[in-house]
């Protein structure tokens, strides 16, 4: 039981799991992922990995968490 259920858990907290559910995962240009708007600025390309495919695209403005309070 306990590692039929371990199993579960890991694939719930799997990145294509979460991409099912209808999430996107955004890459900066260095590949990372982009967990901050301040991590890029207008002009760098940032790459989304959707469910069902990839969009390139570029910052066009960033609004930052205390710019939106």
């Amino acid at each position: 039981y306990w590692i039929r259920h371990s199993g579960q858990r890991l694939n719930d907290l799997s990145p294509l799991t979460i991409l099912d559910r209808g999430y996107a995962l955004a890459y900066d240009k260095n590949e990372r992922v982009l967990r901050n708007a301040d991590s890029v600025v207008p002009g760098d390309p940032i790459r989304i990995q959707l469910q069902k495919g990839i969009v390139q695209a570029e910052v066009l403005q960033t609004i930052s968490e205390t710019k939106q309070k």
